[in-house]
């Protein structure tokens, strides 16, 4: 069994980001989350329309490569 250390705090933000969107589709903040399995790990990429606030796309694969990361959000976007 996994446990989750739910007493730490989130990251900072360390750019100083403002991102108000103003309309849909203008910013899109993206996460990507390690989920321990009895298998190993599976990676959940999530991608979430700043401001509507919905979780437009989401993503999970067996590894987590900078190149599968590039690829799945290319996918997103449809480039």
């Amino acid at each position: 069994m996994y446990l989750v250390d739910r007493c730490r705090s989130a990251a900072s933000n360390l750019l100083n980001q403002y991102c108000e969107a103003n309309r849909p589709n203008a910013i899109w903040m993206v996460d990507v989350t390690n989920i321990p399995t009895q298998e190993g790990w599976v990676y959940l990429a999530a991608a979430m329309d700043q401001c509507t606030r919905k979780v437009e796309r989401v993503h999970w694969q067996e590894s987590a490569t900078k190149q599968e990361a590039i690829e799945a959000v290319s996918w997103w976007i449809g480039t």
